[in-house]
């Protein structure tokens, strides 16, 4: 029996090209990097489910820990969408120490918001892959 490989990366880089494809809202609402996070989520476990083992380098699973320390997080069990999220919205990090809370903070996002957070989504994939400046 064969073992079947994927790289993560590879189908990242196909929803950059088409996000309305593979995460659209049908034209009713924003694309999210909540949509982005679910989908990827979806994608991981379908995967995990026929056996398949990605490939892709650095490892996808370290990315929320990434971003945690890049941005100051003092956990990172928010997830990379809710941190790049805050971020998007100009949100200090919340710590142990702030008086801020994930609670709520992604009520009054704007499209834009959420459109700037997905940028940075791949913006900061690809800072962690390093590969700056990937189209």
């Amino acid at each position: 029996m064969s073992l079947l490989t994927y790289n993560v990366y590879d189908t990242i880089d196909l929803v950059r090209k088409r996000p309305g494809t593979y995460i659209g809202t049908f034209g009713r609402d924003p694309l999210t990097i909540y949509q982005m996070s679910v989908f990827l989520t979806g994608f991981g476990v379908a995967m995990d489910m026929i056996g398949a083992v990605d490939i892709g380098l650095p490892r996808f699973y370290g990315f929320h820990e990434w971003i945690r320390h890049k941005y100051g997080y003092g956990e990172s069990t928010a997830g990379w969408s809710n941190m790049i999220l805050a971020q998007a919205i100009n949100l200090p990090p919340i710590t142990s120490n702030s008086t801020l809370s994930w609670e709520g903070f992604n009520a009054n996002v704007t499209p834009e918001q959420h459109e700037r957070a997905l940028k940075m989504f791949f913006e900061l994939l690809d800072e962690y892959r390093g590969k700056d400046g990937l189209a």
